[in-house]
Formats: C-alpha cells, sequence, structure tokens
C-alpha cells in the first residue's frame, strides 16, 4: 500500500483523533495540577511526559489486543493492574475515607478480637493495639507526605499496647476484613512496620477486586462495557486499593448479579455442589460487608428451577438459605449493635427508628428530598470527582463527560438479551431496597432526629448494585432487528476516557503529597 494510502487510512481512524483528544485533556489537567505544586516546570513537562507515555502505552496494547479478539475481560486485566499499581503507588495508606478506623478493625482481627469492645462509660469500642497505631497511616495530603511514607515504612510495632477505639468499624463483621487480614498477617511474619502492613493488605484487597470484576465481566451475558465503566471509575480504583471492605461489597455485589445473570440466560446444565456451596458463601458474604445490600440476595429466585435438578430442590435451598441468613446476621446484629454511639450530634438511633416507624410518610417526604438536596452530590461522588476523604476534586470537565457517558451507558440499547417483565421487576425491586435501606440505615446512624434529609449518603454506596438499573430497564423481548447497529458508546471510548481520568488523578495525588 503506497504512503500516502496509509497515511489517509491512518487519518480516517476516528480511534486517532479519541485518543489523541483524551490524552491532550490528560496532559492539560495533569499539567496544571502539578503546576500549582513546588515541583517546578522541568520536572512537570517530566512527570506529564511519563503519564503521556503510560496512557498510549496501554492504549497500544488494548487495541492491539482488542484486534486479536482478547476476550474483555483479559482487556480489563491490562488497564487495571497498572491503573491499581499507580493508586497504591501514590496513594498512601490513610487518605481514604475512615482507612485508619478500617485498619484498627481489620489488625484487631488478626490480633484474635472478632468482637470489639466498650471499654468506657461513653461508649467507646475497640480492643488493645500497638501504641501510636493512631498515627501509623499517613491522614490527609499535605506537602512533603511521602518523605513521610518512606520515614514510617521502617519503624517498628511498638510492644506496649493501649485501648484504641473504632466504633464505626467495630459494627462491620470480621470476614468483611479477611484479605486485608490476610495481608497484615503475613506483614506480621516478616516483623513489618504498621505501614508496610497496611500496604500488604490493601494489595490482598486489591488482588480479590480484580478477581471478582474479572469473573464478572467474563460471565455477565451482556453489559459487559458497563461493567467495566464501573470498575474503572476512579472511585472505584480508590476504594479497591484502600483498607476499605467496600472493595469487597463492589466486587461481590457485581459479580453476583453477574453470575445470577450467567444462570439464568446462558447455562443450561445442573448446578455442582460447589457452586451452590458458592450461592450460599456469596449471600453470605454481602450482608456481612453491608447488611443493605443483602436484598441482592433475592435475584436466586430467577434461577430456573432446572439448575438445582428440580422445583423443589431449590425451594429447599431457599429456605435454608433463608434462616442461614436470618440466623448470622441477626446473631451478628445482637453483637455490633452495642457498639453503636452518636457519631454527630442530635443523633439518637431508637427515637430515629420509632419516628420512621410512626411515620412513613413524613419519611418518604425525607427521602425525597435527599434527592433535591444532595443529589448533585450523590452523582459527582459516585463518578468520583471528590477523590480520597473528599480531598481530591477533579475538574468540572471531567464531571460532565463521566455523567454523560453514564447516562448513554445506561441508556443505550442492549443487544440481544430478552429479559421478562418479572425480572425486570425483580431487578428494579432489589435495586429499590438496597437504596432504600441504605438511605434508611444512614439516616438512623448519622443524620440528628428529624433532619428534613439523609446526611451521609455517598454515590459509592449504590456501585454494587448499579449493573441492576440497565438490567431493569431492558425491553421484554426485544426483536433482533431492532438492536443491530454499533453501540453509541464502544468499550475503546470508556477505556480511552477513564484511563485518562484516573491518571489525572494520580497527578492530583502525587501533587498534593510530593
Amino acid at each position: 500500500m503506497p504512503i500516502k494510502q496509509k497515511l489517509l487510512k491512518i487519518l480516517g481512524n476516528y480511534k486517532l483523533y479519541m485518543v489523541l483528544g483524551f490524552a491532550g485533556l490528560a496532559a492539560f489537567c495533569a499539567g496544571r495540577t502539578l503546576l500549582k505544586s513546588s515541583i517546578g516546570l522541568p520536572i512537570t513537562i517530566g512527570i506529564v511526559l511519563v503519564l503521556l507515555m503510560i496512557y498510549l502505552g496501554i492504549l497500544w496494547w488494548f487495541f492491539r489486543l482488542k484486534k486479536q479478539n482478547i476476550p474483555m475481560e483479559k482487556l480489563f486485566l491490562l488497564v487495571a493492574i497498572p491503573l491499581g499499581i499507580l493508586f497504591l503507588a501514590f496513594l498512601p495508606p490513610g487518605e481514604s475515607p475512615d482507612e485508619i478506623m478500617h485498619f484498627k478493625r481489620a489488625y484487631a482481627v488478626t490480633e484474635g478480637h472478632f468482637e470489639s469492645e466498650v471499654y468506657d462509660e461513653v461508649g467507646h469500642a475497640g480492643s488493645e493495639l500497638p501504641v501510636g497505631f493512631e498515627n501509623s497511616l499517613i491522614d490527609k495530603p499535605e506537602v512533603g507526605k511521602y518523605e513521610e511514607v518512606f520515614r514510617k515504612i521502617s519503624e517498628p510495632v511498638a510492644e506496649e499496647k493501649s485501648y484504641t477505639a473504632y466504633n464505626n468499624t467495630a459494627l462491620y463483621h470480621f470476614l468483611s476484613y479477611l484479605p486485608q487480614e490476610i495481608g497484615i498477617l503475613i506483614g506480621k511474619m516478616f516483623g513489618a512496620s504498621l505501614l508496610v502492613m497496611a500496604y500488604l493488605a490493601e494489595i490482598f484487597n486489591f488482588a480479590l477486586w480484580v478477581v471478582l470484576i474479572y469473573f464478572a465481566i467474563k460471565l455477565v451475558p451482556r453489559f459487559k462495557t458497563i461493567v467495566i465503566f464501573l470498575a474503572l471509575l476512579p472511585i472505584t480504583l480508590q476504594e479497591a486499593t484502600s483498607l476499605a471492605p467496600d472493595a469487597l461489597a463492589i466486587g461481590l455485589g457485581i459479580f453476583l448479579i453477574a453470575y445470577v445473570c450467567y444462570l439464568v440466560y446462558e447455562r443450561r446444565t445442573r448446578l455442582k455442589p460447589i457452586e451452590i456451596v458458592l450461592l450460599y458463601v456469596m449471600a453470605i458474604m454481602i450482608g456481612y460487608c453491608k447488611i443493605v445490600y443483602l436484598p441482592l440476595t433475592a435475584l436466586y429466585l430467577l434461577i430456573p428451577d432446572q439448575r438445582f435438578g428440580s422445583k423443589r430442590a431449590k425451594w429447599i435451598h431457599a429456605t435454608c438459605l433463608v434462616i442461614l441468613l436470618l440466623v448470622l446476621n441477626l446473631s451478628w446484629l445482637s453483637v455490633s449493635s452495642q457498639y453503636l454511639m452518636e457519631f454527630n450530634p442530635g443523633v439518637n438511633s431508637s427515637e430515629q427508628l420509632m419516628g420512621i416507624i410512626h411515620n412513613p410518610f413524613k419519611y418518604l417526604v425525607v427521602l425525597l428530598n435527599s434527592l433535591n438536596v444532595m443529589g448533585e452530590f450523590y452523582v459527582t461522588s459516585l463518578l468520583g470527582i471528590n477523590l480520597g476523604a473528599f480531598t481530591f476534586n477533579l475538574p468540572t470537565i471531567i464531571y460532565l463527560i463521566s455523567f454523560g457517558m453514564f447516562v448513554i451507558l445506561f441508556a443505550q440499547r442492549d443487544e440481544t438479551l430478552k429479559i421478562s417483565t418479572f425480572q425486570r421487576v425483580v431487578f428494579a425491586m432489589t435495586f429499590l431496597a438496597v437504596i432504600i435501606l441504605t438511605f434508611t440505615s444512614i439516616y438512623i446512624q448519622w443524620s440528628p432526629v428529624g433532619l428534613s434529609f439523609v446526611d451521609g449518603v455517598q454515590g459509592r454506596y449504590f456501585l454494587p448494585v448499579l449493573l441492576l438499573v440497565p438490567l431493569a430497564m431492558v425491553r421484554p423481548q426485544v426483536k433482533t432487528s431492532e438492536s443491530k447497529g454499533r453501540a453509541i458508546l464502544s468499550i475503546n471510548a470508556v477505556v480511552c476516557y477513564l484511563l485518562a481520568v484516573n491518571l489525572i488523578a494520580v497527578s492530583m495525588f502525587f501533587a498534593q503529597n510530593v
């Protein structure tokens, strides 16, 4: 092919302009952020060039492998793992929401404190931890924090112990910190510092999240692009590389929905015993991560009777699972309820609960008013515009583009997936149940009595269940002739954009901590 024709072919490829456009956005936003720091222009230019090399290098491999028809779950690994490593490297442990509290709880479990202890008259709950634990992580981004990270890496763990409180995370079941506990235990085996243990806990947390999302993408019959979009949002990667059990909740929630869809729409053979055990384990763990996600287990009712061998076998398992979940969760609630205390002035959980029970219509107004008062915050915190402990704020242009992509992805029609009206209703009701429970639990525990809106809800709480939205929106029995044609928003655009956004986020972490 003549050089002129090759050049015309390259210039006519829309991918070139898409890559260059998002690369320019990343370079401009990262450069502007870095120039506000004290590193100077030459170093800023060097960092921007490195970020562009990473961006173009990952995309080169991505397009090359995609052309070879590599499965989407493997393409996801190509993007997610490097981004996760960058988040781990440049967002120090402690700068994500409540990380020190989660670290205390996970570490206490490795010391044998599966239940926390109320140790004073005020009601503070916690356990004995090494002296200095409170200052073991990086509390907030400031100039010179990376120097502090290097110093803390070699600090020995104090032998002396004292009681340390962590009421808000004492409510979490010890199994929700399983990957973090493994990392901490390995760190203890080698005599690591507390900060190194925190890094190991984050690495194992991220590794489990990657595995869950990988198999979710592999198994889900449709909406793979939406799963990748949700997984590569900056807020998702932040939680996946943090010490919080939100990583397990997000990964497990998305995987549970994907696995149920696989069993309903693609699987034709009977479940093996190990797969039935997996259904039980997922149901137990999703409730232990956060009890508000328990309605997700209602999706099991959509699994055809034939997968269990018979209708009778299915309902026997359903009954056993309900009894098991009731016993386990009520048992833990009876334990964790003693750790509840007033986190904010004016909070009274029992009085707030009675108010909801006695006047449910008034509470409905509170829920609707919450959307009016806090709706924009829910969206910005979902799309990852407010990162860290709300200390890193991405540019407004990022919010606008992310929101536009979010709407298009969730609105564009699916290919050929046929979902009955009943199934759509179940998906919708499950989503609403989780949302209402989330708002209600926070209204009871966090909001002052009688507040006209729910204070404390963040958009990231919805990530485990957002895949239910497109499933509920699919029209029943979509005709194949109507579903042909290219999707409005492809996986290429999603990866190009979110890769750029996450590299901008990394530059922000660096600029505020260097």
